[in-house]
Formats: structure tokens, sequence, C-alpha cells
């Protein structure tokens, strides 16, 4: 009969289940009239729990409207089969990856592109290209260490992926 609050144990810092609450409830606002434009990195050791946001996403919205496992570097490709990839994805509420390393962001204007909500191009097979725009959020599970990590910038004053990725640590 504890408030939740209250719990140990469980993303016991405020700061941390404020970023979370934000994140996962931004799934019902309409990106086509609101900007939201960001990424959930959970990272940490194992066993901490990380992987049980992708259970609860699929409890609470359904396996049909999470996309499982998601590869950002084969989305992020300039090519057909990045295109393919990106199709995949459209119409889901949450894009979740099991394992992400640092170098997948390691161009900021392709991180920018797929984060952004905005229009991108696709394809499904044996159609043409079209602008994909019911993109979902991308949420990520990672056991690299990100603590240290700078996210790159394409200039000295450029803090657009710094705004977009949020890493929130489970240790």
């Amino acid at each position: 009969n504890q408030p939740i609050a209250d719990v140990e144990g469980v993303l016991p810092e405020k700061e941390k289940r404020a970023v979370l609450h934000k994140f996962l409830g931004s799934c019902f606002v309409d990106r086509s009239r609101v900007k939201f434009e960001y990424m959930l990195i959970l990272y940490g050791g194992g066993a901490n729990g990380k992987s049980v946001i992708k259970e609860v996403l699929d409890g609470v919205f359904g396996k049909e409207e999470v996309f499982p496992n998601l590869s950002l570097r084969d989305m992020a490709k300039d090519d057909d089969h990045g295109m393919l990839t990106r199709k995949a994805i459209e119409g889901y509420r949450f894009s979740y990856c099991t394992e992400m390393s640092p170098k997948v962001l390691s161009d900021p204007n392709m991180a920018k592109i797929l984060f952004s909500g905005e229009g991108m191009s696709g394809r499904a097979i044996g159609e043409n290209v079209s602008v994909i725009t019911d993109i979902p959020l991308f949420v990520c599970n990672s056991n690299y260490d990100w603590t240290n990590f700078e996210l790159p910038k394409s200039s000295d004053k450029d803090e657009s992926l710094a705004r977009r990725v949020l890493l929130l640590s489970f240790d």
C-alpha cells in the first residue's frame, strides 16, 4: 500500500521517473500537430529493468503497436534497404531496439531525421517511394556505457542531437 514514489528499487530517482513518464506519455500526442522530437536510450548493465519497459509497452499497447527489434543502422541507410526498413515502422506507436551502440548516432543529420517525426522516404516491396509521416517514437535498450559519450555535432554550436536523445541510466 505504498505510493509509487516510495517504492524502492524501481527507478527511485524522481528525475528519471519524470523523463520516462514524459517520453512514454508522449505517444498520445498527435505528432503532426505537436512537435516532439525525442529518442529514449535506456542504458546500464544487465538485470536492472531496462527490458521491462518493452514488456510494459507490449502489455499496455499490445505487440501490434510496438515494432520489435528495429535496427537504427539499417533504417539510416540511404539505399533501398533503408527505405524498406523505414516503411516497415510506419504506423506503429513505438519502435524498440534491443541493443544500440553509440556508433549508430555518428551522423547527427540522419539521427535528427529519424527522431524528428517529420516525413522521410520509404517504400514497401513492389511499391513506389512515398513519404512516411506516421513515425513511431524510438526506444532503445543498451548495455553500453553512455555516461561519458559526447553526442556528435554538425558544428560547434549544434545542440540538435543533444536535445533529441534522452539518455536514461538504469543503475
